[in-house]
């Protein structure tokens, strides 16, 4: 058995940082609490350019370290063994709960699918529950596979879905569940293994080797498609990622962040990137217990944190047990390319220091993950002060701050209220319009929240809902507008938890 090489290693620890948001983002319910940067998503630029030209080589560089190693791979299966039957076994109960649970929700496959009253709308109800059903017992789960991917191509062509969020459901997001296809054929192809009824009352022979290997190769084909378009998703329409980073950063962006210094873009970006690269490395099948092994992981965090997520992704556990247990099967690009050399694997370059350099060069390309270039010196507010003073930078007006009674907290809404006054007379300047946000730009992002400002009453404007979601260095802005007049200033807060010295 040869070693895993180090390369995969060392990538196990560099593909968990942004993991979480591998979660899917139509399972969980919520809304875009504010405006992001789309330039990443929306413009060629030297990050997004370079990370696809490093998922490419590093495809093509791992490709090479397969071929090398697979030489070493002699021994030929006679037939599926105990422990793959028990493999198959555990597929088709999870999946058959996968199945059965939404159907009694009124949902198809996914909490995002929630059916109709139309007649296609109870053909996948009623379908969808007779096959999970059918899998839990593990009788006539070769005909009842055919009727589940009949009725996942009913759903695409029909479309018998509730609005999700006031919005229609398109094809994509069935599409995104390209593994339960997979799953089906699988089972189609090998049965539902040992403890089944179709193996006691029909006496269903084991799948010979070469259909066995076949249907694991189709069963990790499904899982790369779906991975891949999950992370061209991600690129495509980012405000569904990043609603869900906004909601939930406490638990899925800011521990990654306060590691990385990576901004919400950046995060869902590398997301992205990752979710593509381990899709298209399942599907040609590279190293694919390793790959497994991480999306797995990754599937039970996101789980932990969004329990109703648990019985969604159960077939997935069930696939990634039987990937686990098998490998990636047939219809492999590395055997084609083992066939096509005749076994030949000698000439093939070792590619770690190659693959090692690429990541270095494509994590550094990528803008928000190391600080900025600190700005001039600006005032410093401490945020324990009642009132903070501060001149305009034109030179017109005087702001002044003043904090609530309760301490800025991390991840709670605060209020600021702000006094304007003339910077020469010292008078209060009424009326007009009044702005106050924040940015941390060392990370490239503002607030996760919206502040509004209302006033002004008695020359005191005062600004809600603001909230900070990360400890380090905020700069506040403040802007004033009357009659073709105008000031603004800027500030300093250094955010800083309790346990290292902060104010609260």
């Amino acid at each position: 058995m040869p070693r895993p090489p180090r390369l995969a290693l060392l990538l196990l620890f560099v593909l968990c940082l942004p993991g979480q948001a591998f979660a899917h983002e139509r399972w969980v319910r919520h809304a875009l609490l504010s405006d992001f940067d789309r330039t990443l998503f929306e413009t060629a630029n030297p990050t997004n350019l370079w990370s696809l030209a490093a998922v490419a080589i590093l495809g093509l560089l791992l490709i090479a370290q397969s071929v090398r190693l697979r030489k070493e791979f002699t021994a030929k299966r006679e037939g599926s063994s105990r422990l793959s039957d028990w493999g198959a076994t555990i597929l088709g109960t999870f999946a058959g709960f996968g199945l059965l649970v939404p159907a009694l929700d009124g949902q198809f496959i996914a909490p995002d699918l929630v059916v109709d009253s139309s007649a296609a709308g109870v053909a996948l109800i009623w379908g969808g529950g007779l096959v999970g059903v059918l899998f839990l017992l593990g009788l006539w789960v070769r005909p009842a596979a055919g009727l589940l991917i009949g009725l996942y191509c009913l759903a695409i062509v029909a479309l018998p879905f509730e609005l999700f969020d006031g919005e229609s459901v398109p094809p994509v997001a069935i599409l995104n569940y390209l593994d339960v296809v997979g799953i089906a054929l699988f089972v189609g192809m090998i049965g539902r293994g040992a403890l089944s009824l179709d193996r006691i009352f029909f006496l269903r022979p084991r799948a010979s080797a070469t259909r066995w290997s076949n249907a694991v190769g189709l069963l990790r084909i499904s899982l790369g498609l779906t991975l891949a378009l999950l992370g061209v998703q991600k690129f495509l329409m980012p405000e569904l990622p990043m609603g869900v980073v906004q909601n939930y950063q406490d638990q899925i962006y800011e521990p990654i962040a306060r590691i990385t210094g990576m901004s919400p873009e950046i995060y869902v970006f590398a997301a992205s990137v990752i979710e593509l690269t381990v899709g298209l490395l399942l599907l040609i099948g590279v190293f694919t217990r390793l790959w497994t092994l991480v999306v797995a992981g990754l599937f039970l965090t996101t789980a932990m944190i969004f329990r109703s997520e648990l019985i969604g992704h159960l077939p997935l556990f069930g696939l990634a047990i039987v990937l686990l247990i098998e490998g990636g099967g047939g219809l492999r690009l590395d055997d084609e390319i083992r066939r096509h050399m005749g076994g030949a694997g000698k000439g093939m370059p070792n590619a770690t220091v190659a693959s090692l350099l690429l990541i270095v060069t494509m994590f550094g390309a990528m803008p928000g993950c190391a600080p900025d270039s600190v700005e001039a010196s600006l005032p410093q507010w401490k945020g324990t002060e009642h009132a903070f003073s501060i001149a305009g930078e034109e030179g017109r007006c005087r702001f002044e701050i003043i904090r609530q009674v309760e301490p800025v907290s991390l991840n709670q809404f605060f209020t600021l209220q702000t006094r304007v006054f003339d910077a020469d007379s010292g008078e209060p300047l009424g009326g007009g319009s009044f702005q106050l946000d924040a940015r941390m730009p060392d990370h490239e992002h503002g607030m996760a929240s919206q502040p509004l400002t209302i006033g002004p009453t008695e020359n005191l404007w005062r600004t809600n809902g603001c909230k900070l979601h990360m400890y380090g260095r905020w700069v506040f802005q403040v802007d004033w507008k009357a009659e073709g007049v105008e000031d603004r200033a800027s500030f300093e807060f250094q955010f800083t938890a309790p346990e290292r010295g902060g104010s609260q």
